[in-house]
């Protein structure tokens, strides 16, 4: 999902559960937001710090500015798990990477070669969940104490839901957004949205 979010001066951006960089472009500001890889196992609190964000970009731009905002939308269940399971093996690297975080952070001792990833699609919640799973038994060991993982055990690492346009544009008007404009490609799969605080 990338957000940019206008006004007439610069904004600092800070979430203490959102990664976002920010950083001034022209007379407006711009910030591309990580938001799916934070969002909490649990829809209905994801739902809520969803709409939270969306309620404080507002309170950021309101008065004078807006949101561009792309947004993926739900599509058939192969399509989402080949882009969240690529043959080159991209995302997978990416998710193994958490395990070289978790050791930094924790001074555990992960071994990226007990893990494989996988990606599901969960229907109820119209998320991609992406997971870790062990590839035999695995113990690991921290500083403060060890866990087991039986084989086949997963690792929950992120979500990253597909909202359907209209719950989406629902949420941007809790927000306090109004005047959405959209454009979407062919097939419906993408939007870009557009949205005055």
């Amino acid at each position: 999902m990338g957000i940019i979010m206008e006004k007439r001066h610069p904004v600092n951006i800070r979430y203490s559960y959102f990664c976002i960089e920010g950083f001034t472009f022209g007379q407006g500001v711009c910030a591309e937001v990580l938001l799916d890889a934070a969002m909490p196992l649990d829809p209905l609190k994801a739902n809520a710090q969803a709409l939270h964000m969306l309620r404080h970009m507002h309170s950021l731009v309101e008065g004078d500015g807006g949101l561009l905002i792309g947004i993926d939308l739900p599509k058939p269940v192969p399509i989402l798990l080949a882009a969240y399971d690529d043959e080159q093996g991209v995302t997978a690297e990416f998710n193994l990477n958490v395990l070289n975080h978790v050791n930094r952070l924790l001074g555990s001792d992960f071994n990226l070669q007990d893990w494989a990833h996988e990606a599901r699609f969960d229907s109820r919640t119209s998320r991609i969940e992406m997971h870790l799973r062990a590839r035999r038994p695995v113990m690991v060991c921290w500083p403060q104490g060890l866990r087991y993982f039986a084989q086949g055990e997963t690792i929950h690492t992120e979500n990253s839901y597909k909202y359907p346009l209209s719950d989406f544009l629902s949420m941007l008007a809790c927000a306090g957004f109004a005047e959405p404009m959209v454009w979407t490609d062919e097939q419906q799969w993408f939007a870009v949205i557009h949205a005055h605080a």
